[in-house]
């Protein structure tokens, strides 16, 4: 009872108003007097008035000028849909244009003969890890040849078709490759343990490598070019008892997202191949 004496006491004005609105109108509609009915009367007459002159206005103009507004709108909502997808594509079309144009100057301005090829399939997440690229032996593709990309080593071929060709990349479990610390020029093997970063092995703790070097491919390996780059020295460290130091090269390639690479008709000297694979074959 008490809260609903609050109420009232809160908005007392607003029922005063109700209750004198009701008390006029009934007054208005139930009293005689002959100024009270011409009031009346007057009332009624500019309501329909308003109701005949004003009716056409809404039906004619305001409601379809309203409905034509929603519809327009609707039409200009449609069409910034279409013109930010156009924009996208636009937008994705000119990053294509750029990349393909690097991959182009890239080309151009190699000493190598090298073959252009698509990546059409990949595992990266694996201990032994692939490219599928869109190139085979009829574009004279042959097993161990290099594959790089613009930024630098990417893997070898392993296997060929006609039309496609199988490459393993720097991060998988087989993959070795000899390699040189461009600065102090000290040699190491390239492999991958399953981590993040590559790994330089047989490195003896006295020679000179630091974080930033620079990791190019070197002239002791049978398969690869020297000179190409691989990546960059980002920790050495050293495990007490061992004589040698493990040195961890983050690669340039990023494999997650490459979609383009390059494949080096390259072949080694076979002499030296021959002669190499006795003297392994004797060990």
């Amino acid at each position: 009872m008490i809260r609903i004496f609050n109420i009232f006491f809160k908005f007392k004005a607003y029922f005063l108003l109700i209750f004198l609105i009701i008390v006029s109108s009934f007054l208005l509609f139930h009293n005689n007097n002959i100024q009270i009915k011409q009031i009346r009367s007057n009332t009624i007459l500019a309501i329909g008035y308003l109701q005949e002159n004003f009716s056409d206005f809404f039906n004619l103009v305001w409601i379809p000028h309203i409905l034509s507004i929603a519809q327009e709108n609707n039409v200009l909502r449609k069409q910034n849909v279409i013109l930010s997808e156009e924009l996208s594509r636009l937008r994705e079309a000119s990053l294509e244009n750029i990349r393909l144009k690097k991959l182009l100057e890239f080309k151009q301005s190699s000493k190598y003969n090298l073959v252009t090829a698509k990546v059409v399939g990949k595992s990266i997440n694996l201990i032994r890890n692939y490219l599928t690229l869109n190139v085979g032996s009829n574009d004279g593709v042959n097993i161990n040849m290099p594959v790089i990309s613009e930024k630098g080593l990417v893997g070898k071929v392993i296997s060929v078709s006609d039309n496609y060709c199988i490459a393993e990349i720097l991060k998988s479990k087989n993959f070795k490759a000899s390699v040189i610390i461009e600065r102090s020029r000290v040699p190491g093997i390239l492999n991958w343990n399953g981590g993040e970063n590559l790994i330089i092995s047989e490195v003896a703790k006295n020679l000179d490598i630091k974080v930033g070097d620079i990791v190019k491919t070197s002239e002791y390996s049978s398969i690869f070019p020297d000179n190409i780059e691989v990546g960059t020295v980002v920790a050495v460290s050293y495990d007490t008892g061992n004589l040698f130091q493990k040195v961890e090269v983050k690669s340039y390639v990023d494999f997650s997202t490459i979609e383009e690479t390059f494949i080096l008709l390259y072949k080694p000297d076979s002499s030296r191949v021959v002669l190499e694979n006795l003297i392994y074959e004797k060990e």
